[in-house]
């Protein structure tokens, strides 16, 4: 039986390459890398379709494995460190802590209200 998502993958790919967006490789196959796609529904558009990418994939010959870990390694900054730098800035700025600290917590609930 074929999976459902390869006409999804296939219609996709095809009006991508007629937009220009992406091109078919022509000879030298054997030195591309080509991670399986995949398809998930775009939230809020029913019948619409986002492609994925497995970079994972295959297994231990993955896109992700040819990479140095320590220069593609993520980091993310703690909500502690982004007070610290709120604060630092109303000093420099000489802008009253509890003005900037009311603004700061507004903007921050609607954004995660609205999330």
């Amino acid at each position: 039986m074929r999976d459902p998502s390869t006409e999804i993958i296939s219609k996709y790919l095809a009006e991508e390459e007629s937009n220009g967006r992406i091109h078919k490789v022509k000879g030298g196959e054997s030195r591309v890398q080509c991670s399986p796609f995949g398809v998930i529904p775009k939230k809020g558009n029913t019948g619409k379709w986002r492609l994925i990418v497995n970079l994972l994939a295959p297994t231990e010959a993955s896109v992700n494995d040819g990479m140095d870990k320590e220069l593609a390694s993520v980091a993310y900054t703690s909500v502690d460190e982004v007070a610290r730098r709120v604060m630092s800035l109303c000093r420099r700025l000489g802008m009253p802590l509890d003005e900037k600290k009311r603004k700061v917590h507004q903007k921050l609930s609607r954004f995660w209200a609205s999330r």
